[in-house]
């Protein structure tokens, strides 16, 4: 047990707090029923406050209990300890042929932590989340007892804590199924989406052909160009489409030197006039190509730096603030640049602070002037409250979602 100050990906908000960092299941089984309030705790990969306990609280890390349990070489089952990693997965089974169905942005997540937070990944269209791999699981509940949970076994618990955020209890162990793959490699088509809506009507003609989707839009770009973006459209290879000095040797990815940063940048550093010129850029210098690309790059390519999609973690300061707004689906707060949403998505992009001002200053009429907490006296649900990614706007309607993200105000 130890006292720190414990953070998420973000790096806010910091907590004070102690973390427990128990190497059996005994040890966590007792500290667990004798340190509340707590919370479970994988490799800390998750935004604002996911995995924080509250003040002077007890986070309990689970990245200890990392080992291998069974595997069922023809099913592709495997049972293994909640602190696995999907990286250590990827390595020890990738040569045998087999990867795990979902692989989020980042590999290094834990078990437990991909099933509380059920992940997703660039086939979810295809394929679902995580949790719809998930067989079975054992669960550590508030009072100290163990629960094996499946869809057979305490259903409500099990469907309760697969995106439950690790509020259910502690999970201890996790079987979940794998998938074969023929290569390490994909054939991965790339193109480029002149503004929202041709990337997104782009992105509905591929789904059907491609197992693997993911977009980078440039939501810094104004006018006829808001919303471009860089499609990348996977497939996995097979050993005939790889070249010949690597064809024998298909589940092998090649050797990448890793690349850290040693300092924390500046809050400016992340600004509309760094992000917009690093956009720029991207988007100039992309190509429309079609080409090999290893799992290692095409899954984690915008790990750790995730530069024009997602809160930079190993660049913004720590003092940066990011605040998330939630609206009704009241016609007069709808900007004529949103579109309409595209039936079963969920579309994101940004747009500018003045954008933002815009369209909260037509909210007004039910919105108080706090700006920390917006709630919406009608609709309990719509809020505005401090998040540590962008912020992000919700208008929920029956059947349909939109989701947009945009660089945070301070005030309107």
């Amino acid at each position: 047990m130890k006292n720190i100050d414990i953070a998420g990906w973000g790096r806010l908000p910091v907590v004070a707090g102690k973390l427990c960092e128990p190497s059996t299941t005994k040890e966590i089984t007792e500290a667990w029923r004798s340190f509340p309030p707590r919370i479970s705790r994988g490799l800390g990969r998750s935004y604002g406050d996911a995995s924080l306990p509250i003040s002077a609280g007890f986070a309990f890390s689970g990245a200890s209990q990392n080992r291998l349990l069974s595997f069922d070489e023809n099913k592709g089952i495997l049972k293994a300890e909640a602190g696995v990693s999907l990286a250590e997965i990827i390595e020890i089974f990738l040569p045998r042929g087999w990867f795990p169905v979902v692989v989020p942005g980042t590999k290094f997540v834990t078990l437990g932590g991909a099933v509380a937070a059920d992940i997703h990944g660039k086939n979810h269209h295809v394929d679902g989340s995580f949790g719809a791999h998930v067989i079975a699981f054992d669960l550590l509940l508030p009072d100290g007892c163990r629960l094996v949970c499946s869809a057979v076994d305490n259903p409500d618990i099990f469907r309760a804590t697969i995106g439950g955020m690790g509020l259910t209890g502690h999970i201890l162990c996790v079987t979940l199924r794998l998938r074969r793959v023929s290569s390490a490699w994909c054939k991965v088509r790339t193109l480029h989406g002149r503004n929202l809506e041709h990337s997104l009507a782009l992105l509905a003609q591929h789904d059907q052909a491609y197992r693997h989707t993911v977009a980078w839009m440039d939501c810094l770009a104004g006018g006829d160009e808001l919303g471009r973006g860089v499609l990348m459209l996977g497939n996995e290879a097979t050993p005939a489409d790889l070249p010949s000095d690597i064809r024998a040797i298909p589940h092998r990815m090649p050797a990448r030197r890793k690349l850290r940063v040693p300092f924390v940048f500046p809050s400016w550093a992340l600004g509309p006039f760094s992000v917009g010129l690093f956009n720029r850029c991207y988007y100039g210098l992309t190509r429309e190509t079609e080409k090999l690309v290893d799992f290692e790059k095409f899954f984690s390519r915008w790990t750790p730096f995730k530069t024009g999609i997602e809160y930079m973690a190993d660049v913004a300061s720590p003092s940066s603030k990011f605040f998330s707004l939630m609206l009704p689906p009241k016609q007069d707060c709808v900007p004529a640049w949103l579109p309409s949403a595209v039936p079963g998505r969920r579309p994101s992009w940004r747009c500018s602070s003045a954008q933002a001002r815009r369209m909260t200053s037509r909210c007004r009429s039910w919105m108080p002037a706090t700006p920390w907490l917006w709630t919406c006296p009608d609709r309990p649900r719509c809020s505005l409250r401090l998040w540590q990614n962008w912020t992000r706007f919700s208008l929920p309607s029956e059947g349909k979602s939109i989701l947009l993200r945009m660089p945070a105000f301070h005030r309107v």
